[in-house]
């Protein structure tokens, strides 16, 4: 009895430290005490097929299902130093075990998993992700699934009939018996008749075409059931019929939602309409479609005909771009715009004209408010010119008599010189009694200054008759007396 005690002590402990389990878990010696991982069970442990993952998903430990577990040709199952391998004799995800090497298995539909056969990875229809086991009403042979109707795999214990029966075997009612009929022939009721194009009693299996799940209407053509038609709710598919609530076989025209419209990455099927959940790249998710246009661009899904400001926009690489601007209007970026720094088809900066205090964009044309001291404001300039001068905007060549003029920096006019006959006097050009003519002389009383020279206005003029013989009473253009002339100036008027 002590000897009992001690070696079920002895076992106990070898359970525990060698991490021994029914559910093929790993190791206490590779992962410590237990798996943290949710769903790992209540012992720390994994299922089957399954390894701890220390850095899963937001890093945390994670049962990750792997399937073909091999040991990869090593001894004891341990796989460190083969690539693609978590080194615990399982291949990684997306990874299956061949010629003890672990490869990439192949990218196959949705309605598909990739699984490692004889021929190396292959999609299969109709069966779990393990790769093991079949759908219901499948049964697995020769690297497929098949239906459980056939002499290769009949009923639920998938029998072979062909190897319980001979080639007299068939599979009938989901169950393998001995064809008593002909090659070629199927019984039915009391009769035995042709298989090759009966819909009650079709090929080997002498299948009643009618009774194939949610099938409407089928034939039997060459010893095959052919579905003509699926029940309400169900789309033809292979020679299946499948439900139009499925994602592949979405509707009442049993679409393939994901590939309904281009560009989409995921969709889902709602009460028989595909739905799109999310898109690729910068694409407007419509629920309907991917799809960049002006009315559905970018992922935001913006309405680029829209306009703010009468401008013209077109969907370009998911972003709303503007082509066009109203006359006038300064087209940027941000969009159409008529400010001070950017101002007209041109998009001039008003603030950038010369000498210009304030300004203003004016109907897409720059337009100077005030000028800088000193400037005169023409509208459009600030400027300090002979014909422009000044803020008063002076025009220094209409100064009364003057002759050069210049408009100096501080906006006032500057005279140089005066018309002939004029005196320059400061910044003036006058005719007085103290400046007068172009020499400004002082004129002595009671000579005035007239037309640029002095005269006497006291002294007695002539007249027609009162000049002596030879000579004439004359007036000099420009003098204002009548005197004698014997020697008649080119200017003069005579009476």
């Amino acid at each position: 009895m002590k000897c009992i005690k001690v070696f079920y002590t002895i076992f106990i402990l070898f359970f525990v430290y060698t991490g021994c389990n029914l559910e093929g878990a790993i190791t206490l010696e590779e992962h410590g005490p237990k798996c943290l991982a949710e769903n790992a069970n209540r012992f720390g442990r994994c299922k089957r097929n399954q390894f701890c993952d220390l850095n899963g998903p937001g890093g945390k430990e994670h049962c990750v299902t792997l399937a073909n577990a091999c040991d990869c040709g090593t001894s004891g199952g341990d796989c460190t130093g083969i690539e693609n391998s978590n080194g615990y004799g399982y291949c990684l995800e997306g990874y299956v075990c061949k010629a003890e090497n672990c490869v990439a298995v192949t990218a196959c539909p949705d309605n598909q998993v990739s699984c490692m056969t004889t021929e190396g990875s292959k999609c299969m229809s109709n069966i779990e992700d393990d790769c093991r086991t079949c759908h219901a009403g499948y049964c697995f042979y020769q690297d497929a699934c098949i239906p459980n109707n056939s002499v290769e795999a009949c009923g639920a214990n998938c029998d072979n009939c062909v190897g319980l029966y001979g080639a007299m075997g068939i599979c009938y009612a989901g169950a393998c018996k001995q064809n008593p009929c002909e090659k070629g022939q199927c019984p039915l009721g009391e009769d035995c008749v042709e298989n090759a194009n009966n819909s009650l009693a079709c090929g080997e299996s002498c299948e009643d075409c009618s009774k194939i799940e949610n099938v409407a209407n089928a034939t039997c053509e060459n010893a095959n059931c052919v579905i003509d038609t699926c029940k309400d709710g169900y789309c033809k598919v292979n020679e299946q019929c499948l439900s139009n609530q499925r994602v592949e076989t979405c509707g009442t025209d049993c679409l393939d939602c994901k590939s309904s419209s281009a560009n989409i990455t995921e969709a889902a099927c709602v009460e028989g309409a595909c739905v799109v959940l999310s898109c690729e790249g910068n694409l407007c998710n419509t629920g309907e479609a991917c799809v960049n246009t002006n009315t559905h661009c970018g992922s935001n899904c913006d309405n680029c005909t829209v306009s703010t400001q009468g401008e013209e926009r077109r969907c370009v690489e998911g972003e709303c771009q503007i082509t066009s601007c109203p006359a006038g209007m300064c087209q940027t970026q941000s969009g159409c715009e008529n400010s001070t720094n950017q101002c007209g088809e041109d998009c001039n900066d008003c603030t950038k004209i010369a000498n210009a205090a304030t300004t203003e964009c004016q109907s897409g044309s720059c337009k100077v408010i005030t000028c800088n001291a000193g400037y005169c404001n023409t509208g459009n300039t600030c400027v300090n010119t002979n014909t422009q001068c000044g803020e008063s905007c002076t025009n220094c060549t209409n100064l009364p008599n003057v002759g050069l003029t210049e408009c100096q920096s501080d906006g006032t006019c500057k005279v140089h010189s005066c018309s002939p006959g004029f005196c320059k006097f400061g910044n003036t050009c006058v005719n007085t009694n103290t400046q007068c003519g172009d020499l400004c002389k002082t004129c002595v009383a009671p000579a005035v200054c007239i037309n640029g020279h002095c005269e006497n206005k006291l002294s007695k003029e002539c007249n027609k008759t009162s000049c002596p013989v030879g000579e004439l009473c004359c007036r000099e253009d420009g003098h204002a007396f009548l005197k004698c002339y014997a020697k008649l100036p080119p200017s003069a008027i005579c009476l």
